[in-house]
């Protein structure tokens, strides 16, 4: 028999294979590769989404209807009770009068549940006040950056905010309260006009601050959106 030949151009042939199952190989391991590094920096991704957040709005328009309607609730009784004693005058006359309007204002039977259903979230609000407006006022922030002079005005008008409601609060349980008392049961009632004109003010004062408020923090949040 013949001696087997090899033929020339099937070598070129075989590498031309060869080289192109390692170029096929090459492509494959640098997909892989690709996917590596792109399941590793989607956590990356992930974290750079959650900073990116919005952080909550300052005194949103919800404070705010909130705020109005208990301002405007407060401000209703205390213009009542100065009403009656602008009614009842110095008149003897009356004081059978405003001493009857005292002894229903003690006991009110829808006013009076209502108005324990307000006052006994007072020391959770006082609390959320301290912490979101005062501490940050005297410096304790949570990034512990200083804050902007808009940022520094807001947390003014709700520090004032929380100094008058305590104080209304105070007035009414250490003078206005015994003076009422006094006058229901046939004492004196000169000065209770006074004090009511007292509580109407301040409650008028609490009416506005709210929109005070509410334009101050829109205005600390627009400097935030242009930088």
């Amino acid at each position: 028999p013949a001696p087997h030949r090899r033929d020339p151009a099937a070598a070129p042939r075989a590498r031309s294979s060869l080289a192109l199952r390692g170029s096929r190989g090459t492509r494959s391991r640098g997909h892989c590769s690709m996917t590596t590094v792109v399941d590793t920096g989607a956590p990356e991704a992930a974290k750079r989404s959650a900073d990116a957040k919005p952080k909550p709005r300052e005194f949103d328009e919800g404070e705010l209807a909130v705020s109005t309607m208990l301002g405007g609730f407060f401000t209703a009784l205390a213009v009542a009770d100065l009403s009656m004693d602008l009614y009842a005058g110095a008149d003897e006359d009356m004081l059978a009068v405003r001493a009857g309007f005292l002894g229903w204002k003690a006991a009110a039977p829808i006013i009076s549940q209502a108005m324990l259903v307000l006052v006994l979230p007072l020391p959770f609000v006082f609390y959320m006040i301290i912490r979101k407006e005062v501490m940050p006022l005297v410096g304790y922030t949570d990034d512990g950056r200083p804050l902007g002079a808009a940022m520094q005005y807001l947390r003014a008008l709700g520090t004032l905010t929380l100094a008058m409601i305590l104080g209304v609060v105070t007035t009414v349980i250490t003078t206005v309260l015994p003076l009422e008392q006094q006058c229901a049961a046939g004492g004196d009632c000169a000065d209770l006009w006074f004090w009511h004109l007292v509580v109407v003010l301040v409650n008028l004062a609490l009416l506005v601050l709210p929109f005070l408020r509410y334009s101050a923090a829109r205005a600390a949040e627009a400097p935030a959106k242009h930088s």
